[in-house]
């Protein structure tokens, strides 16, 4: 899903209206309102098999000029949006398999029933898939979702969460499947070494140096958490804050008293519109604290990883990179 980020990136007209060469004799301008984008919404049905679709769509399509593919909703305002498959390419031309790989992604989403999703390719700036993490609060998808680009993780325990910046499919020697994987930084899942017994304690100082290898039975023991408890924990208490807020709100009080005295007779429009919407949204706040008071992370082990790498300009960026395993059923 994209984040704020690529929203601003992204062209507003669709592959047709993108200056590309076509016979036709260019028009004047029209008076349609412009495409926007919106993020699609959680109960779309197109949301729990996310996951599945863009992995399916990025294993079997032809990459060339393609730079990120994602799925947001389309048109003039939310409410007269269609939930899209977006290509983004960043070339003037469409690529030359658009035409197939737009018949491949439908084909797909019609054997999940997903007959009003469209897919578009349309003309964009090479962003970047997922947003910074600083002053963004946990997106309630991630609660919903095998797991969610740009939201964090963390090792089991620990306080210094990461980012979820990437997946990636690996197939290994002698294996017929491939498994899926979550990337971001060795240094945000280097654990602490106090309390670790000396045989892992000597296996943490070897990674740091050496890196991590699939085949190390130790990794195991490195458990990734996703969303980081911290974020969790977060989240938890701005939601806490705004239903405090709401329910010790005067109007909400007052308008609380005279549809309980069965007085709401004497609301007049306006109130009315006020209490009910007020209500909805405390309605939607509770139940969203609710999940995050029973959520429970249930993420994977450190898979492999390089060794503690920064940069030898006499600046110091880290190069590090650790992959996570993600249990993602199809």
């Amino acid at each position: 899903m994209p984040s704020s980020n690529m929203q601003n990136g992204l062209s507003q007209r669709d592959h047709r209206s993108q200056g590309y060469k076509t016979s036709a004799k260019a028009k004047g301008p029209t008076h349609s309102p412009p495409t926007k984008i919106f993020p699609v919404r959680k109960y779309d049905p197109i949301c729990g098999k996310w996951p599945m679709i863009l992995r399916r769509t990025v294993r079997n399509m032809n990459h060339a000029g393609v730079c990120v593919v994602t799925c947001v909703r389309r048109g003039p305002d939310p409410r007269n949006s269609t939930t899209t498959v977006l290509i983004i390419c960043d070339s003037k031309q469409p690529p030359h398999h658009r035409e197939s790989s737009v018949s491949n992604i439908r084909r797909l989403l019609d054997d999940h029933k997903l007959w009003k999703v469209a897919v578009e390719f349309v003309r964009g700036s090479h962003v970047r898939g997922v947003s910074d993490l600083i002053g963004k609060e946990l997106d309630r998808r991630a609660l919903q979702l095998p797991c969610m680009l740009g939201e964090s993780l963390a090792l089991k325990g620990a306080h210094n969460p990461g980012t979820l910046g990437g997946l990636l499919e690996l197939k290994m020697p002698g294996k017929a499947d491939y498994i899926t994987v979550g990337l971001t930084c060795l240094h945000c899942l280097n654990p602490c070494e106090k309390g670790l017994d000396p045989e892992f304690l000597d296996r943490v100082r070897v990674w740091r140096n050496e890196g991590i290898k699939p085949e190390d039975n130790l990794r195991t023991r490195l458990r990734v958490e996703h969303p980081s408890p911290n974020t969790i924990k977060v989240k938890i208490a701005s939601l806490q804050d705004e239903i405090c807020g709401i329910e010790q709100n005067e109007e909400y009080v007052r308008l609380c008293d005279l549809v309980s005295e069965g007085l709401q007779g004497q609301l007049g429009r306006r109130a009315e519109q006020t209490f009910l919407s007020m209500r909805r949204n405390l309605s939607e706040l509770k139940s969203f604290l609710r999940e995050m008071e029973k959520f429970r992370a249930n993420f994977g082990s450190v898979f492999a990883a390089s060794g503690f790498r920064t940069t030898e300009d006499g600046k110091s960026s880290n190069l590090d990179w650790a992959l996570v395993e993600i249990p993602l059923a199809e």
